[in-house]
């Protein structure tokens, strides 16, 4: 789990913001992609990192694109 420190606007209270990342084969077109990364096609297992995940449903959310993966076989990817 990572976190960042984030300036507050006012008073000396600290927001710690917590991202995880998972690998996860690419079925729809949900995920933000960054400007300068292109866009994965579906089907290809890509890395992602967010804030939540939602157990019920096995979803996770607002999941931000950070990589295209081929060294790890798909069957490790969920």
């Amino acid at each position: 789990m990572r976190f960042s420190v984030l300036a507050p606007n006012f008073g000396s209270q600290l927001k710690f913001n917590f991202v995880e990342s998972a690998l996860v084969i690419v079925t729809a077109r949900d995920v933000r992609i960054p400007h300068n990364l292109a866009v994965p096609a579906k089907g290809e297992m890509v890395e992602c990192r967010y804030p939540c995940a939602f157990l019920e449903s096995g979803s996770i959310h607002q999941p931000v694109y950070q990589a295209r993966r081929c060294d790890i076989a798909a069957r490790y990817c969920g």
